[in-house]
């Protein structure tokens, strides 16, 4: 029995030693506050840390904390511990209490002034503070560094007891003032409010005190000077959850206890750490981030703090992209002469665009593609990024073509442009070639010969220039079976080229003919008007409606101008095959042979001219309507 009590007692202690030891670890504390994400992927904030008797852990390495950001943990990118003082103001709201005195003749008054009196000496030569005083219906003095400079404005100063009338006015004044911007980044904000007992309810007022000071993240210290007999419960309660809810403490002053010195409440403030670190977020919207401190045996977590952060793809979009592209032959005129393939020009076209980034954080471009009819044209794993050299080369025939830039920025976000047509014209080379005729030549020249001779012949005995003799008939009828069959064998030669030929020709027509298909059929033309480019830019229109503007995700005919809209017009194609030009309330407004537009729109005409706001268009119809011709009737010819 007495083992047992003995091995209780041990087992009681050890416990006790646990429950102590981690009451020490959980009563250390920790915090982030100002979190900044402007400079996001790089995310830095401020650290707290203190121990359990509220001291702040000075000479913390960045190997001691870890930072978790949606569970995944991150390690510190930069990590240094700052000094940069705390903004502190002061507020004086007497009351007839202020005035009560001791035995030996010192008011309550006097001993709050000389505790203030004997920080500043301690403080005496340090400037890293922010300083400022404001008296109810009194002095006011702000943002000061010499702490004598506050008490110098009290020098005159006599609180008047028939006078005094305590309220909530000056405390709303201080937490304007200490809402000012601070001289460093990551001072502290606080109020050291000094009053006489208030009466009645102040719960409507403190809770808009709250809300203000819980914006700039303010604690508010209080010390209520009370006649030790007298205090009304109510007001003092609503202060208390005032402080409590700030961050801040209160103390009851009745005249016999030991006023605080104010170190206590700003040395632990004065130091904090700065903690940056790379993310890992690679979509936007609501995420969290808590820090997590092991100083030793000692660990601290900081509550969740949640943030929300736009990530969106970036943007791409072509660069006045050209809508039609023409390849003509380099040598048409020696072309004939050649045994060599045509060659067509140009080879190449260069394509640029511009990312832009609609979260409005601009960020790297790591690879980008072109991709023409849905297939990998070009692709950059290097910069530039921007550019593409597409390589015409293998477009022998005429056809629309769909564009679409494909780019990835440094978070793996994707982003394209719309799909853009342009219109391939290819000039047709001739299948026909001398050259190609050289090894046959002695055969035609011969062939050439005899026809030709023959059709002399039959000429000269059809004409009566040679006539054959008697005694020669039969062999001049022989003669003349064998010219005549000459002649026949001669136009069985000339009719057996022209059936040889025939099938050629056929076929080149109908290779020329599906080329011809190829390329769309556009019932309508819209040719630019510029006095600075010396051939006019045709857009083939190819669609029912087409929409024309300067943002290429909302038009299809894109014009880089300051006088168009995002979305300025529509070209609308009718059942009857007319067209209506329609203005999307856009300001320079749209023009048709001079004459603005209504919000119905006009039918266009062949030949009439149009204008977005600055630019000049040509409207042509690929079918205009025939004039008739007018007929002059004379009045003597009735």
């Amino acid at each position: 029995m007495f083992k047992f009590s003995i091995w209780q007692g041990f087992l009681l202690a050890g416990c006790l030693l646990m429950t102590f030891s981690s009451s020490a670890q959980t009563s250390a504390k920790a915090s982030i506050r100002d979190l900044n994400t402007a400079t996001f992927p790089i995310l830095s904030f401020y650290l707290d840390v203190h121990n359990g008797e509220g001291a702040f852990i000075h000479g913390l390495q960045a190997s001691d904390i870890k930072i978790i950001e949606d569970d995944q943990p991150i390690p510190a990118l930069d990590f240094s511990e700052l000094r940069p003082g705390v903004m502190l103001t002061v507020v004086l709201n007497p009351g007839a209490s202020f005035t009560i005195r001791n035995s030996q003749g010192y008011s309550r008054y006097d001993s709050v002034l000389e505790a203030l009196v004997n920080w500043s000496r301690i403080r005496l030569g340090s400037t890293i503070d922010d300083l400022s005083i404001t008296v109810t219906n009194g002095p006011e003095r702000t943002h000061i560094s010499n702490p004598f400079e506050l008490f110098y404005t009290l020098s005159n100063y006599q609180v008047d007891a028939q006078t005094a009338q305590p309220g909530l006015d000056s405390l709303f004044r201080a937490v304007e003032i200490t809402s000012d911007p601070v001289p460093r980044i990551g001072m502290e904000r606080n109020i050291l409010f000094i009053t006489s007992p208030m009466e009645g309810d102040l719960s409507f007022n403190i809770q808009n005190l709250l809300s203000q000071a819980h914006q700039k993240n303010i604690h508010i210290f209080i010390w209520i000077i009370t006649p030790q007999s007298t205090s009304d419960e109510k007001s003092a309660d609503n202060l208390s959850e005032l402080a409590n809810q700030t961050g801040g403490t209160v103390f009851t002053f009745t005249g016999n206890e030991s006023i605080p010195n104010l170190e206590t409440y700003l040395e632990p403030q004065r130091s904090l750490y700065w903690v940056s670190y790379q993310s890992k977020l690679k979509s936007g919207g609501k995420h969290q981030i808590l820090a997590e401190i092991n100083p030793g045996a000692l660990t601290v977590q900081t509550e969740p703090v949640e943030f929300e952060i736009n990530l969106q793809p970036p943007n791409p979009v072509f660069i006045a992209p050209k809508l039609k592209i023409e390849r003509k032959l380099a040598q048409k005129e020696n072309q004939i002469f050649s045994n060599k393939p045509a060659e067509l020009l140009p080879n190449s076209h260069k394509l640029q665009i511009l990312v832009d980034f609609p979260d409005g954080r601009a960020r790297n471009i790591t690879h980008s593609a072109l991709y023409v009819d849905g297939r990998l044209a070009v692709e950059n794993q290097e910069a530039p990024f921007d550019q593409f050299i597409w390589d015409l080369s293998r477009y022998n025939q005429s056809g629309q073509h769909l564009l679409q830039v494909e780019v990835t920025d440094s978070l793996g976000l994707t982003g394209k442009t719309i799909e853009t047509p342009v219109i391939i014209t290819v000039d047709q080379p001739s299948t026909f070639y001398l050259a190609n005729l050289k090894p046959y030549l002695p055969i035609i020249v011969a062939m050439v010969v005899i026809i030709g001779g023959a059709i002399g012949l039959l000429a000269l005995i059809l004409g009566g220039k040679i006539q054959p003799k008697s005694p020669f008939r039969t062999r001049s009828r022989m003669g003349s079976e064998k010219s005549q069959r000459a002649i026949g064998q001669s136009a069985s030669i000339k009719n057996d080229h022209e059936t040889t030929s025939k099938p050629t020709t056929g076929w080149t027509q109908r290779r020329l003919g599906s080329e011809r298909q190829a390329v769309p059929l556009a019932n309508a033309y819209l040719t630019r008007i510029s006095e600075e480019e010396t051939t006019a830019a045709v857009f083939p229109i190819v669609t029912d409606e087409l929409t024309i503007g300067s943002d290429p995700n909302q038009a299809l005919l894109v014009l880089d101008d300051p006088s168009i809209e995002a979305f300025h017009a529509r070209l609308v194609r009718l059942p009857d095959s007319s067209y209506r030009i329609i203005d999307e309330a856009s300001i320079a407004g749209t023009w048709v042979n001079f004459v603005p537009i209504s919000k119905a729109g006009v039918i266009l005409n062949h030949a009439d001219l149009i204008y977005f706001g600055k630019i000049g268009f040509r409207f042509t119809l690929r079918e205009p309507p025939q004039l008739t011709k007018p007929v002059i009737v004379f009045e003597g010819s009735k």
